[in-house]
């Protein structure tokens, strides 16, 4: 769980103009351009004599960015000293976030993440803040001292968590192929063997494995939550009743013995393969299978804003 304790820029800053008796910071839009991909929005901040500007591709970025060019300055004249005001060290990388990861749920046709609040603790002047994240089963939380950095750390974890499932998700197929380069010809033979009648073709992306599953729910009349339940314990069984309701086939091949490696494919338009490795061939099962399932929750959620 990501935890955060720290202020942002505009708090410090507008902390700091308190303490010095001088009127709160000052800040005015002076620059927008929206409407696109490139979004920006410029801000120019007065505080305590001195003015500065910040941009960002939202307007608390870009005032965020203001308040903190504006303390710089202060702390060039010794007027600010970070040490007794500290700015949090995430807090810029946090508010890009939320909406970097509502762009990657759009641009991969998944349900938008969803924001709720855990808990609220401690005395009205030190409280904190705990929010999750949620996108199909996959869950992340954080903890702050502001509603607003909470819910912006648990979408920093989820993106980095969403971002690595992603990567998997087209990469993994070939991963083990590079890795059994410097096995025995044994080994890269029966991988070439496997890899034939598994991945027929390569070339496919992971935008296409995603159309894939939606056309096919679409054209069985299902939607994630006729499979909600199977989704939530990755073992053989739920995997048979899934592809049962999908009249999809799934094979779960030995690659080699030494190291003991195995396949998990899915025999859809286009085909979706998981390699693991383990001590046992139960243990490999074992990790194909979460990690399927955690392929498998992605996919589903394509279908509910058709």
């Amino acid at each position: 769980m990501a935890q955060d304790n720290s202020k942002t820029p505009s708090m410090v800053l507008h902390e700091l103009m308190t303490k010095l008796g001088l009127s709160p910071p000052d800040y005015n839009l002076v620059f927008q351009l929206s409407g696109s991909h490139k979004n920006r929005f410029d801000f120019q901040v007065n505080a305590g004599g001195i003015q500065a500007t910040g941009s960002g591709t939202s307007k608390q970025i870009g005032k965020q960015q203001a308040a903190k060019n504006a303390l710089e300055k202060l702390a060039e004249i010794g007027i600010y000293k970070p040490i007794n005001l500290p700015v949090s060290n995430t807090n810029e990388v946090a508010l890009d976030c939320i909406v970097e990861l509502h762009t990657l749920c759009l641009d991969n046709k998944m349900c938008p993440p969803e924001y709720f609040e855990i808990s609220s603790v401690g005395p009205p002047h030190n409280k904190e803040f705990t929010y999750g994240c949620r996108i199909g089963s996959i869950n992340t939380e954080a903890t702050s001292s502001s509603k607003k950095m909470a819910r912006r750390l648990a979408a920093k974890e989820m993106l980095e968590r969403v971002k690595g499932i992603c990567l998997e998700l087209v990469q993994d197929e070939y991963t083990m192929a590079l890795s059994l380069e410097d096995q025995s010809a044994e080994a890269k033979a029966k991988y070439m063997e496997v890899k034939e009648k598994i991945l027929p073709d390569k070339t496919y992306t992971q935008n296409y494995t995603y159309n894939s599953f939606t056309k096919l729910m679409l054209s069985k009349e299902l939607n994630y939550d006729d499979f909600a339940s199977y989704l939530k314990t990755p073992t053989r069984e739920s995997l048979e009743e899934i592809t049962k309701k999908l009249d999809i086939e799934y094979i779960l091949t030995l690659v080699q013995q030494n190291p003991l490696i195995v396949s998990l494919n899915l025999r859809v338009d286009m085909p979706c393969t998981i390699f693991a490795r383990g001590n046992t061939f139960e243990e490999a099962e074992e990790k194909a299978l979460k990690e399927i399932f955690n392929i498998l929750d992605l996919l589903m959620t394509t279908d509910r804003y058709k």
